[in-house]
Formats: C-alpha cells, sequence, structure tokens
C-alpha cells in the first residue's frame, strides 16, 4: 500500500438528537488516509498471482474533537518520559539471528501491528513510495512510567512497554485532575507545539480558522 495522503477532517455545526448543536469539543474528526494498493488476480490453474495495477484505497476512523484535540497535543514524542535510547539499545540486542526465538518474535509481532497501524504514514515511506516498517519500528521508544503504570494495576510486570511517536497515554490513564495522563512536555518547545495543536483542532471544531 503506498499512502499519498494523511488528514484529519473536522466536521462542524452537528446536531444531537434534539436538534440541538453539538459543543465544539462533541464534533467528530475523521482521521483519513488515502493511497493506493495493488489489485491481484488468480489465473485459473496456475498456481501464481499477476499484479494488474493499482486500484484506489481510502481508510476512515472517526473520533470526536476532544479526542483527537488530546491526542495531537501531548503526543508520546513530545513527552519527557519517551526514550529512544533505551528502545534502540534494546531492539539492536532482540532484531538479530543471535537473539532467542521468543525475541525475534516479540519484534515481529511489533512489526504486524505497524502494519495495521501504519502511524505516520508521510513520515515513515521508503525509496520504493511503500510505507516502510523497519523506519517506524526504529523512530519508537520505551516509556517506563507507563510501564510501571501497568505494573501497579495488574500486580505483574508487563514487559517492555514501547510506544509511538505520534501515540498518546491511553484514554484509561487519563483523568479530570491529568486530562492528558502521564504526559509531560519534555521542554517549551515540546509545550507550544502541543498547545498550538490543541487550539487548531478546537478552533476549527468550532467554525473559527485557526491561526497559522
Amino acid at each position: 500500500m503506498k499512502i499519498k495522503r494523511d488528514l484529519f477532517k473536522v466536521h462542524r455545526g452537528q446536531m444531537d438528537e434534539k436538534g440541538q448543536k453539538l459543543e465544539p469539543e462533541q464534533q467528530t474528526v475523521q482521521h483519513i488516509y488515502q493511497g493506493t494498493t495493488p489489485l491481484s488476480v488468480s489465473t485459473p490453474g496456475i498456481l501464481r498471482e499477476g499484479v494488474q495495477g493499482n486500484i484506489p484505497l481510502e481508510i476512515v476512523a472517526h473520533a470526536t474533537a476532544a479526542e483527537v484535540a488530546r491526542s495531537v497535543s501531548a503526543t508520546c514524542g513530545q513527552c519527557k518520559n519517551f526514550n529512544r535510547s533505551a528502545w534502540i539499545k534494546m531492539l539492536s540486542v532482540a532484531d538479530n539471528p543471535g537473539s532467542s526465538a521468543a525475541e525475534r518474535h516479540g519484534v515481529n509481532q511489533i512489526r504486524a501491528e505497524i502494519l495495521m497501524r501504519m502511524p505516520e504514514p508521510e513520515k515513515h515511506v521508503g525509496a520504493d513510495g511503500e510505507y516502510d516498517v523497519n523506519h517506524t519500528l526504529h523512530s519508537m521508544g520505551m516509556c517506563f512510567p507507563l510501564r510501571e503504570y501497568y505494573k501497579e494495576k495488574d500486580g505483574k510486570d508487563p514487559g517492555i512497554m514501547a510506544v509511538f511517536s505520534e501515540s498518546s497515554c491511553p484514554l484509561e490513564i487519563c483523568t479530570p485532575d491529568k486530562p492528558f495522563g502521564l504526559y509531560q512536555p519534555k521542554d517549551l518547545d515540546a509545550e507550544k507545539i502541543g498547545a498550538t495543536n490543541y487550539d487548531r483542532v478546537m478552533v476549527t471544531a468550532a467554525g473559527g480558522t485557526p491561526a497559522k
């Protein structure tokens, strides 16, 4: 699959079942992936498939403006808990022919999840124009506070807790007192980026035009 566009579409002015206009944070946001995928056909009597060209493909996910604003303003890559160096160190040991079968299987499971989610497709494109799984794999990082959270919650060590740079804390961690969960901006630039991204989503959902 080749990703050509990764965009958000905010629906404004939506009404509830009583005909009342929804609040900005309740407006629907579509996360849209647009691209192409190969079209293959099987030839009867011949045990092979032939690629006949590409067809358009669009994948759409829905969320509320509040959910999207939270996720884009408190991303793991901008958090001081995001530890890429520890992840790369672990990966260099686990993802090589000399590692155990269990370690290699674990890394391949992460590759499979990457293929399912295809995070930040425009940032992880290979020379052939296809989505580059290994590039995404090496852009991830560990989150030790998240690991400790689940260790305390479940009473057992969850093991390695790796996250995508564009991910955000799970909703179960977020509370009214801590709406962004474990997120802590790594510096002032990260704090400004987060605030700007949040405002862009909410201003758009309210019917305004976000500042450039």
